[in-house]
């Protein structure tokens, strides 16, 4: 067996919307040959977009963390090394 990287979160937020879109194409045709109920479809996409959802509030406080700080009113924050003290000549 391979040794795999567990998924990031944009993986796992890529593979529900892979995943979304199938049965989005797949249940009509299995509501039509009766393999499966109207309602039954709706409750697991819907299943599917909240994951979706949660996936995505939680990849968004992950990625800004992960962005460079800006300038906030007006001051600048430090470099990513942090303050660098200078004496006067």
């Amino acid at each position: 067996m391979t040794d795999l990287l567990p998924p990031s979160i944009d993986d796992l937020i890529r593979c529900v919307e892979r995943e979304l879109m199938r049965r989005r194409r797949l249940y009509p045709a299995r509501i039509k040959t009766h393999r499966l109920k109207p309602a039954e479809a709706e409750r697991e996409l819907m299943l599917m977009r909240e994951i979706l959802a949660t996936l995505q509030r939680i990849a968004k406080p992950a990625r800004s963390l992960a962005e460079p700080q800006k300038a906030v009113q007006g001051i600048n924050l430090p470099p990513e090394g942090g303050w660098t003290i200078r004496r006067a000549p």
